[in-house]
Parts: structure tokens; C-alpha cells; sequence
């Protein structure tokens, strides 16, 4: 018997487009320029992508989206996230934490 990997239930979340993750992003930074870190795609698009900006108070937020992961072993199914990092001006930690997930197609900030 041949195991195939796992994948995603019907129904479930198709990965963003770089576009929709900048869109994402711009929900965080209220379209700030930004300046890219790290960006990893793969054979299915964009895998993980980090950005910096610095906001109009002074203070640098990182945003970066990680794309869904299929069901783990413990049975958690990850959705594509945008978490964040937020430095205040004297670039001192000052937050941090997922702040949307990617369901049906669209960015819903976790409360």
C-alpha cells in the first residue's frame, strides 16, 4: 500500500497569491512602503514571505505570512497566517503575535 502525503480536506483554504498576501499586509502597515526580508516559494507558489516597514509614529513592524501546512500529526490543520512583530521607536519589542489567517479566500484577523 503507497501512503500519499497529506493534503487538504474538501473544501478547505487554497494558498494566496502573492498579491493577496500584500494585501494582507497592507491591513498591518496601512501601506507603508515596505522592505522585503525573506521570501521562499516552492513548486505550489509562495511559501514565506517577510517584510519591514516603518510606521508614521516611528515605530517598525515585521509582517510575515507563512503559508498552510496540511493537517499535522496531532491533527491541527495550520491555515496560511500573517503574524507580526512590533518594535517601538527605540527599537525595543513592544508586540508580536498571528493577526490573520487566510480562510475561503480571505484575510480574518484573530481576535
Amino acid at each position: 500500500m503507497i501512503d500519499k502525503p497529506p493534503t487538504f480536506e474538501s473544501g478547505a483554504e487554497k494558498f494566496p497569491s502573492m498579491e493577496k498576501v500584500l494585501d494582507g499586509f497592507e491591513k498591518i502597515t496601512g501601506g507603508a512602503e515596505i522592505k522585503v526580508l525573506k521570501k521562499t516559494e516552492d513548486e505550489h507558489g509562495l511559501f514565506v514571505f517577510d517584510v519591514e516597514t516603518r510606521l508614521i509614529n516611528g515605530d517598525t513592524v515585521e509582517c510575515c505570512f507563512k503559508r498552510a501546512r496540511a493537517r499535522e500529526a496531532d491533527g491541527v490543520n495550520v491555515p496560511s497566517r500573517i503574524h507580526t512583530m512590533l518594535y517601538n521607536a527605540d527599537g525595543m519589542p513592544s508586540g508580536a503575535g498571528p493577526q490573520y489567517d487566510y480562510i475561503d479566500g480571505e484575510w480574518v484577523e484573530i481576535k
